[in-house]
């Protein structure tokens, strides 16, 4: 075809991995083709074809395994099948997602309890960070806030986009993300806008392109210019993403000193240790980060970091399943919990006369997070309705809006 070699592989063959695709996408739309069918085939034989062997005969059910101590940063993981690593938005085929495939029997419904911005609670309180805890006092949305700071307007001016940058600069925080990951992120997502719109994949990459331009301008205006540099290898992204992601960081960076002075701190902290903590009392350790592979060394950093704010999230996740089983047991429901999902309780749950009773008082015991005194905000906890895992939409915690969701689901 004449297309340059943009990357190659640890052994030396020419890489043809998602970003070079991507990139190739650009200069030629057969590429974009082929990227849509490994995409597809992705999805039949990870979270499709795979179900046929794990289905329970006796009851046509999936009954994973879920396992303590495997992740490092104290989470509990899923496998036969893996249930946490199912895309919210992918689909194997258009307009079917993946999570349509998990229903829950006749008259019984399916309840998720989600802590909101579990990590970014946690993080907040172990860093002391004022602008952050504020948000939350105020009864704020974080992301929103953020997204005020880093463009200096007032909250209630915020748009989508903004918005859209605030959480993922949060998240990338939270997750110790690089400028050029977090770039990558920020091309991800913006791709993801016009993955309905009628347009072939050069197109919509383009589009996305012009989105990040448009962001990068607004931002300029209330952001001091950020040293800027690009990848010096697999530099495949347009410079918009780099650019953008080098002026959120240095945004951030300006309005919450205290997260960054504390992901400092922990830093120098594991470089001397060789681990993490956390408030819970969870150590990380990471021999790695004493490596002399930078790349090795450099990742279990990240892990260590990143441990100190999902290591306490993940405890007080636990903690508030064990209340919530104990609860259902002495009550003698029919009520299972059937998945956790990282900071998500899932109920596979009978609809009888007790159901709204029951469904409030699951609330109420999710969100009693008051025996660690270690947080300085309030921990909210989301609830979502639906009778398949794919149809599940957030509900108002009240008796006549949750009894009219059941009342459509019982149909």
């Amino acid at each position: 075809i004449g297309l340059p070699v943009i990357k190659r592989t640890t052994k030396g063959m020419v890489s043809v991995d998602a970003e070079v695709m991507n990139e190739y996408a650009l200069r030629n739309s057969v590429f974009g083709s082929i990227l849509k069918r490994r995409k597809v085939h992705k999805e039949l034989s990870t979270y499709i074809t795979p179900l046929i062997d794990y289905t329970f005969k006796g009851d046509n059910r999936v009954h994973s395994k879920f396992n303590m101590g495997f992740a490092i940063s104290g989470r509990l993981s899923s496998d036969s099948p893996n249930l946490q690593n199912i895309k919210s938005r992918g689909h194997a085929v258009e307009g079917y997602k993946v999570k349509d495939i998990y229903e829950v029997g006749e008259g019984r419904v399916l309840l998720s309890y989600d802590f909101s911005q579990a990590e970014l609670r946690v993080l907040c309180s172990n860093a002391d960070d004022k602008n952050m805890i504020g948000m939350y006092k105020r009864g704020e949305d974080s992301h929103t806030g953020t997204g005020a700071l880093l463009f200096g307007i007032d909250y209630k001016d915020v748009d989508k986009d903004q918005r859209f940058i605030g959480k993922q600069t949060n998240f990338g925080i939270v997750y110790q993300m690089g400028f050029a990951a977090l770039a990558g992120v920020f091309f991800e997502c913006l791709l993801g806008k016009f993955e309905d719109v009628e347009a072939s994949d050069e197109e919509k990459i383009q589009m996305a392109v012009s989105e990040a331009i448009s962001i990068l301008e607004n931002l300029k205006k209330s952001t001091p210019t950020p040293r800027i540099w690009y990848p010096k290898y697999n530099r495949i992204l347009n410079d918009a993403f780099y650019e953008l992601s080098h002026y959120v960081l240095a945004s951030h960076k300006n309005k919450f000193k205290g997260i960054w002075a504390f992901v400092d701190r922990m830093k120098e902290f594991v470089a001397e240790h060789g681990y993490s903590y956390g408030p819970t009392g969870r150590t990380c350790w990471v021999p790695d980060v004493r490596s002399t592979n930078h790349k090795i060394a450099s990742e279990a950093m990240r892990t260590a970091v990143n441990a100190c704010t999902q290591g306490p999230a993940a405890d007080i996740t636990c903690d508030r399943m064990n209340a919530l089983m104990y609860h259902i047991k002495q009550s003698n429901r029919d009520r299972i919990i059937c998945n956790t999902v990282h900071d998500a309780v899932m109920l596979d749950c009978l609809i009888d006369d007790n159901l709204i009773d029951d469904v409030m008082k699951y609330h109420q015991i999710m969100c009693d997070c008051s025996g660690w005194k270690f947080l300085q905000v309030d921990m909210e906890v989301d609830l979502e309705v639906g009778k398949s895992w794919g149809s599940m939409e957030e509900v108002n915690l009240d008796s006549k809006s949750i009894g009219d969701k059941f009342g459509q689901i019982n149909k």
